[in-house]
């Protein structure tokens, strides 16, 4: 009797066991088919209507996630203004607000905690860190990609012309999802992009972003400061 009630419990476990995984599979394969809400959709297409200024619509990719999982989100910049104007996407110290542009994460249903690390040494702004927008134009501050062609030549393995497609210089929000979110539940968040410098003081250091050390980038970037929709992200354990 007592190995009967025992292999009843195993096989009650295994089921369980079986049920989570296929609770998880389930939920991953939807997330990639249906990332976001239809609050979420009316959010994103109420950006896409907006018809004057600079605007921020963060896009996610998927909705679900384990702790500690960098959420696959867009941030589309799209200049709706009557002009030319150069912005930089997320670089190093972006997340941590310690240099401009600053691409903070901001949570409305929850109290996350804000781990802050310094970047005392950033890579310096270069002309390549800016994108060109005419009117109507707009680009992905998460993901900037370079094409670029490499010729091997006829002495080498590889005798033909091969396009390595390379991530250059823009940063994922990977600070957000490692230091912020924490706990499962649901986060319902936003990006404040922003390229005018404030005057934190943080530890002694004084975090002020600036591009003057940039004096011939300066000129071209507007200084700004705008929110994105919110979406939904949902996090659990496992």
């Amino acid at each position: 009797m007592l190995k009967m009630t025992m292999n009843i419990k195993l096989i009650y476990l295994i089921i369980l066991v079986i049920g989570l995984i296929g609770w998880r599979i389930f939920f991953q394969i939807r997330s990639n088919f249906i990332p976001y809400s239809e609050v979420d959709y009316l959010g994103i297409s109420e950006m896409l209507d907006i018809d004057s200024g600079i605007v921020a619509v963060l896009v996610p990719n998927k909705k679900y996630y384990r702790i500690g999982e960098i959420p696959d989100l867009d941030l589309i910049l799209i200049n709706r203004t009557d002009s030319v104007i150069y912005l930089p996407g997320s670089l190093d110290g972006s997340p941590d607000m310690t240099r401009l542009p600053y691409c903070d994460f901001e949570v409305l249903n929850r109290k996350v905690k804000r781990k802050r690390f310094i970047d005392a040494n950033p890579n310096p702004l270069i002309k390549e860190d800016l994108v060109k927008l005419a009117p109507n134009e707009c680009f992905n501050a998460f993901d900037k990609k370079t094409l670029v062609i490499k010729n091997y030549g006829y002495d080498s393995l590889i005798n033909e012309n091969v396009i390595d497609n390379s991530l250059n210089n823009y940063w994922s929000p990977f600070d957000f999802g490692h230091k912020r979110i924490l706990w499962p539940g649901t986060y319902k968040v936003r990006v404040i992009y922003s390229t005018i410098p404030d005057s934190d003081i943080f530890a002694g250091w004084n975090i002020q972003g600036s591009f003057k050390q940039n004096e011939n980038y300066i000129d071209s970037i507007p200084e700004i400061k705008i929110k994105s929709n919110i979406v939904t992200l949902r996090y659990s354990l496992f």
